[in-house]
């Protein structure tokens, strides 16, 4: 060791300024991991005979040790050549800007990541772009997780790097690519749990947040693969989240043009979405030959030629599966069963019955048991940080134990473990994610719930400050531990994230999660019911108004007992608004009504002030005006007072609406233009929308072309902030007003169509009965008269239930112009009679209705 030592010190002795020297022998181990460049044979000070000097250069980014191993020792790839020759076809097409997507399908341990190896060694040499992720078994509960493992390897975030280093580097990297991306920034900040102020201040809800973000994400990958052919790998896309598959579909979508090769593989039975696209090729990866599997093993054991019965043996048990093919030559080595006789390899002696494992999973355990106690030791509590863990944490988890080195090293000789990545600390993976479940599963589970319970400890001490990168981690631990009250904080922790990243169907699992560490039979903290109110929330930002109803309802109840009034009115608030959305009128007003009657005398607070808002809306809705208008003066009023701008801009907005049903259009618009200027000014862009939307409709008596431009904003910015539900307002508005020009009715069925399938889905019945007229009227002027009235009959059904005057006037006015075409002339007055019913109801007359047919 001194001898070493020396020689270390008198290389770098010899090393230039700034440069680093090496030995021979320290070159053969480090030369994977960096450049060198051989500087010849050297006498060296105090040793007795020349050594071989090399000098450091750089480093390799991103190495393993495993890596290294395999491009020093790697046996050729066997019966995959002709897949080979197809993924490098894709990819030539690819580099020619002919974007292709390959999905490469098969059982696990078939071979597809060693496939992709084989081309990743040559893409990684090519003048292009790689970048890979991985999904997890656990990643369906970690939104846009693969998403957000390409960015970091996209701009080298390492694990462990101050925040302000990070943001740096991640904010150079985008301006340096183009500094027209500078509006993405915030979004993939948010994503990567960088701070990202600027989102706070957009206005925009999370749903239209969601949609801004994969449009961030998608347009960067694009931009990019502009500059350089883009290779993205996704393996194990059978456990991808909701989220990153969404993204991945939307990209697919646009890269039929750009230099981009998406890969992804996957195991029979799940289904990509994307299937169906013209870009979209599917390669199955089949077993592997009796042939090709023999050549394997002659290949894994040095053998010129293998015994009939260790042939059959091997094919009876591993069927052609690489994986399998390995697990049972190295267990057939190790137990000594084999042996050379005269050329040939055989078994030494026949196996007892049962000695060889039937399955991959009894090789496993077969294997695993055969390890010395602490080997076995450390690959069991390792197998609780998952598939893939730093040695810090497992370090935190084995406390004083100065042998933990040693023991990796040798997990990772016997190929239990990988050395996944050096730097900035050692992260390990297992070989296979069957190794890591074998190895957990033959844990305690009292076991299990204290090495569980270690881990969180040790995540908060190590990530002290950023806990936000490893909720997910924490609430799982702590989940998979006995300490409730942690369990609830962090899976809580981790919904909320969730649902900030738009991901609301893991927001609920994590919620459901939280929500059984409550106690049923009683609520002093109060907890239940801020579950229950979470996941509501995210139902109704995912458009499942059933449960949001229903949830918010036990969240409501739970309240009630406990005397909170100001929340038991935004509780009775939310309920109404998810009832006027699903057409039931009476119980919306009801629960507004509850909402007032709960806050009685303490009315200056914003809880009061959407309540009064929401009165507002509904009334206009609903053709009363008088107090539509008194209502939104008296939420104005308090948005005024408390300094709420998205409360104000809607109070100008049902000002102005009520102002225009009543006859003054132009004072109404300019009161909506108001609400405009005060949604923009505090970038309040669904507020916007809603504004844009209102003045189109009453610019179209007032200036036909300032309508269509006050369309086309509208349309812009709901399109750039994904807010659907306006843009189907939007489309509905313009369809309308041009459904007489030919030109223009094709796309109006398309914009019409799009938002009956968007209302249905969501069950926005409030808003169905407006794309189905449009669909009406547009036919009716096209001269098909029954699809007309289908459409008609179909929007009044839904416009009777939800009750509102502006949906039932133009179906009754539309069925008796079709009546009268056909020349039923009691039939028309029918319909006439109860058009004339609404016109004395609300006040208004036919002109009104004609002239501004939607107003929201």
């Amino acid at each position: 060791m001194i001898r070493s030592f020396e020689l270390a010190f008198r290389m770098q002795a010899e090393a230039p300024p700034g440069g680093i020297l090496i030995s021979e022998a320290t070159h053969r181990l480090v030369s994977g991991y960096f450049i060198t460049e051989d500087r010849g044979m050297r006498c060296v000070k105090g040793i007795d005979h020349p050594v071989r000097a090399w000098r450091v250069t750089g480093q390799r980014r991103g190495r393993a040790r495993f890596e290294v191993a395999i491009e020093r020792g790697l046996m050729p790839l066997i019966g995959r050549a002709r897949e080979l020759a197809f993924l490098r076809e894709c990819g030539e097409r690819a580099r020619s800007g002919r974007g292709q997507v390959v999905s490469i399908v098969g059982e696990a341990g078939v071979g597809k990541s060693r496939l992709l190896y084989e081309l990743k060694r040559e893409w990684l040499e090519a003048p292009l772009t790689y970048v890979e992720g991985h999904c997890l078994p656990h990643g369906p509960s970690l939104p846009f997780h693969v998403v957000i493992q390409l960015l970091q390897a996209t701009f080298r975030l390492e694990e462990g790097e101050p925040e302000g280093e990070q943001v740096e580097k991640f904010e150079a990297g985008v301006r340096r690519l183009d500094p027209a991306l500078e509006w993405t920034l915030p979004y993939l900040k948010h994503l990567l749990a960088l701070p990202a102020a600027e989102l706070e201040s957009e206005g925009l809800d999370q749903a239209q947040r969601k949609r801004r973000t994969i449009e961030a994400v998608k347009t960067f990958v694009l931009r990019g693969a502009q500059d350089r052919p883009l290779v993205v790998l996704v393996e194990d896309l059978q456990w991808i989240d909701r989220n990153s598959e969404e993204l991945c579909r939307t990209l697919i979508d646009g890269l039929a043009s750009h230099r981009v090769l998406l890969l992804g593989t996957y195991r029979p039975g799940y289904t990509p979405p994307w299937q169906d696209r013209s870009s979209h090729q599917r390669l199955v990866l089949d077993r592997l030959s009796d042939e090709e599997t023999i050549e394997i093993v002659t290949a894994l054991l040095d053998a010129a030629e293998l015994a009939p019965a260790l042939r059959a043996l091997v094919l009876e048990r591993t069927e052609g599966n690489p994986f399998f093919v390995e697990e049972l030559t190295r267990y057939l080595r190790e137990q000594d069963l084999l042996e050379p006789r005269g050329g040939t390899l055989t078994l030494r002696r026949a196996p007892a019955p049962g000695e060889v494992p039937d399955t991959v999973h009894d090789l496993l355990t077969a294997r695993i048991d055969r390890l010395s106690d602490p080997l076995k030791r450390t690959l069991q509590v390792a197998s609780v940080l998952g598939r893939e863990f730093s040695l810090s944490l497992l370090q935190a988890l084995t406390p004083q134990d100065p042998t933990l080195t040693d023991h990796l090293g040798e997990l990772v000789r016997l190929e239990l473990l990988r050395e996944k990545g050096l730097f900035p600390e050692p992260t390990y993976s297992f070989g296979h994610l069957l190794i890591q479940q074998v190895a957990y599963q033959a844990l305690l589970l009292k076991v299990r719930a204290e090495l569980h319970a270690r881990a969180g400890d040790a995540l908060e001490r190590l990530y002290a400050g950023r806990l936000d990168e490893v909720l997910s981690a924490l609430a799982d631990h702590y989940a998979g531990s006995g300490e409730r009250d942690k369990a609830y904080h962090y899976l809580m922790r981790a919904g909320e994230r969730a649902a900030s990243l738009f991901a609301y169907e893991e927001a609920r699992a994590y919620f459901r999660r939280a929500l059984e560490r409550t106690d049923p039979a009683g609520d002093a903290e109060g907890r239940r019911a801020a579950v229950l109110e979470k996941l509501a929330d995210a139902a109704r930002a995912h458009g499942d108004l059933a449960a949001a109803r229903q949830e918010w309802g036990d969240a409501l109840a739970l309240v009630l007992g406990r005397g909170e009034r100001r929340r038991m009115a935004d509780l009775h608030r939310k309920i109404g608004d998810a009832c006027w959305a699903a057409g039931e009128r009476d119980q919306a007003l009801a629960h507004l009504e509850q909402g007032l009657a709960a806050l009685g005398d303490d009315t200056e607070n914003l809880e009061a002030a959407g309540l009064y808002q929401e009165f507002g809306r509904v009334c206009v809705r609903l053709g009363d005006h008088a107090r539509a208008m008194d209502w939104a003066q008296r939420a104005r009023a308090i948005g005024e007072r408390l300094g709420a701008p998205d409360v104000i801009s809607h109070a100008y907005n049902t000002w102005g609406v009520a102002l225009a049903r009543n006859g003054d259009i132009e004072a109404g618009a300019a009161s909506v233009a108001r609400s405009l200027e005060t949604a923009l000014a505090h970038q309040l862009g669904a507020v916007a929308c809603r504004a844009y939307t209102n003045l189109a409709v009453m610019h179209a008596t007032l200036d036909h072309n300032r309508s269509l431009e006050y369309c086309r904003e509208g349309l812009a910015l709901a399109q750039r902030i994904g807010d659907q539900l306006q843009q189907s307002w939007l489309y509905c508005t313009l369809a309308g007003g041009h459904c007489t020009l030919a030109g223009d009715y094709e796309e109006g069925v398309k914009a019409a169509e799009a938002a009956v399938e968007l209302d249905q889905r969501l069950g926005q019945r409030n808003h169905l009965p407006i794309p189905l007229i449009i669909l009406a009227q547009i036919h009716q002027c096209r001269g098909d008269g029954d699809r007309s009235a289908h459409y008609y009959r179909e929007a009044l059904a839904v416009a009777r239930e939800v009750g509102e005057p502006q949906l039932l006037f133009p179906c009754y006015e539309g069925l008796a112009t079709l009546a009268i075409e056909r020349g039923d002339e009691a039939g028309a007055e029918d319909w006439l009679s109860q058009s004339r019913r609404v016109q004395q109801a609300t006040g208004w007359d036919s002109d009104s209705f004609l002239v501004l047919p939607f107003l929201c």
